[in-house]
């Protein structure tokens, strides 16, 4: 009677793990990310989406997002966080989260006796930008709209990300133009204000192949969806 009841047990468990992987909701899911979704977006969401699919493996890298988006095409990821745009007829994008930019400036400059800053209030500055190789499309945005501006880039400065940035600017080299949460993280000697440019702004866009439809990662999509005005909190 003993062993009866272990079998049926055990069949009962088999039973519910074959309807799980029917649903989709067994199996992988293989992340990628750049830029601040690793850390303030992808903790929040995962530990959601764990509680909805426990049994679903998660795979997670920090990856560039123009080798996301390739990788995305050859089936290597089922889900990319990246800098928009992504043109490809194959990926869907959907906009998860949208920050203003602000303006890095040393302790002391006279710009800041304002409370926001236009970039035509910027054209006698030295811009700092990242290095070649090291930009994403925000900050080519960035560098082109400085260049239009006025904005001197041929300072011989660069920067390997925002953190290098910030040292430059701290050290009177220059001025910074950056995400608005970069102003909540920093450690240097730098103060900001609101760059007041509505056409300059760092989101993050989530994209997957327009053909992935299983359960495991719909699910991942909806809890996304759902949680978007979370994430422009956040970042």
């Amino acid at each position: 009677m003993a062993r009866a009841h272990f079998i049926l047990n055990h069949l009962e468990e088999a039973i519910a793990e074959t309807r799980q992987i029917h649903d989709g909701v067994v199996g992988r899911i293989r992340i990628g990310f750049a830029t601040a979704a690793g850390s303030r977006i992808l903790p929040a969401l995962l530990q959601k989406y764990r509680t909805h699919c426990p049994r679903v493996e998660v795979w997670l890298g920090s990856i560039l997002t123009d080798i996301q988006t390739q990788m995305l095409l050859e089936g290597k990821l089922d889900f990319g966080f990246v800098r928009p745009p992504v043109i490809s007829p194959k990926l869907t994008t959907m906009t998860v989260a949208r920050a203003g930019m602000v303006v890095a400036l040393r302790p002391g400059h006279p710009l800041l006796s304002r409370e926001r800053l236009r970039l035509s209030d910027l054209a006698d500055e030295t811009f700092i930008g990242l290095a070649a190789g090291a930009s994403d499309r925000l900050n080519e945005r960035v560098r082109l709209l400085c260049h239009d501006a006025g904005l001197r880039s041929d300072s011989g400065l660069h920067a390997a990300d925002s953190y290098a940035v910030l040292a430059l600017v701290a050290a009177g080299c220059g001025v910074g133009i950056l995400p608005e949460w970069i102003s909540r993280t920093t450690q240097f000697q730098v103060q900001f204000r609101p760059l007041d440019d509505p056409s300059l702004t760092a989101d993050i866009a989530l994209v997957w192949c327009s053909d992935n439809a299983s359960r495991a990662h719909e699910v991942f999509r909806e809890l996304a969806e759902t949680m978007k005005p979370t994430f422009s909190a956040a970042i």
